[in-house]
């Protein structure tokens, strides 16, 4: 009897450890919402001096097999001469955004 008990409260506090964890990684981890970081993105492109004409899409994503785990942001705009050019952004933590290659 009493080894059930135990079984038991384990097998409780176990499940409740991992709904907490899924919440913790939906909100600050791997399930980060894609649409607060295309906003952030969209924000920052205005901030650089894009107008509205200019950003065509905008695409977050999650690269599972980079080494730094970090979001990324395709982002299409228009170029001086109207032309449609593919910008990769990155997405840390830090709330640092940047194009690739630069720091």
């Amino acid at each position: 009897m009493m080894h059930e008990k135990v079984l038991f409260m384990t097998a409780r506090i176990l499940s409740v450890l991992f709904i907490a964890g899924l919440i913790y990684l939906h909100f600050c981890g791997w399930f980060y919402p894609k649409q607060t970081i295309v906003s952030q993105t969209h924000a920052y492109l205005l901030e650089a001096g894009y107008t509205e004409e200019d950003i065509v899409e905008i695409k977050a994503h999650y690269d599972y097999k980079a080494s730094d785990n970090k979001y990324y942001v395709t982002v299409e705009i228009r170029d001086n001469s109207g032309e449609i050019v593919t910008e990769r952004f990155s997405y840390d933590v830090e709330e640092n955004i940047y194009k690739l290659g630069e720091k």
